[in-house]
């Protein structure tokens, strides 16, 4: 979630997770990044990783390898992936309000003006590429440690996870 002034724009955890696992990706454009570790290292189950993965792939933006030895890079060159690409593909609506539940739909002043800014987002978005978001980024991607208690939640399926020590990521969740 990305505070603008005092408004909020929220992309589904999904969208989220695609453009992180992008990133990483053209951050090691020689590399085939295995699931397992990008996942703990995003702090992202494997499997809905495998998931954003797959649809990345099926959308042309990523190669797959499966088997041992098997991973994922990057399809294409991160100029040619714009952000407003990945976003109109993975967010399953972009709608900025539930107009279609409103009993004021067909008369609503709000409507056309929400469609604007939704208009406007989404090209500031077109006009970034993947490759600005890399040049922007202050992020090691190739460094990134993985959280030592999803990792082994992860590993071993327990329920119980201890909080790891490191104390670089305050986040709630």
């Amino acid at each position: 979630m990305h505070l603008i002034g005092e408004c909020v724009i929220k992309l589904t955890l999904q969208t989220d997770y695609a453009l992180r696992v992008l990133l990483h990706a053209a951050a090691s454009p020689d590399a085939r990044l295995a699931i397992a570790d990008v996942a703990a290292k995003h702090r992202i189950s494997r499997n809905h990783l495998m998931k954003i993965v797959n649809q990345l792939a099926s959308m042309g933006l990523l190669t797959t390898v499966r088997g041992r030895g098997g991973g994922f890079s990057l399809a294409r060159d991160p100029a040619s992936i714009t952000l407003g690409e990945v976003v109109r593909q993975v967010e399953p609506t972009l709608q900025p309000a539930d107009c279609g539940n409103c009993v004021l739909y067909r008369g609503c002043g709000l409507t056309p003006i929400l469609g604007d800014a939704m208009d406007a987002f989404l090209s500031v978005l077109d006009n970034k590429s993947l490759a600005d978001a890399m040049a922007e980024s202050a992020v090691d991607f190739v460094r990134l440690e993985p959280e030592l208690s999803f990792a082994k939640f992860e590993q071993d399926g327990s329920t119980e996870v201890e909080t790891g020590t490191s104390g670089s990521d305050n986040r709630s969740e």
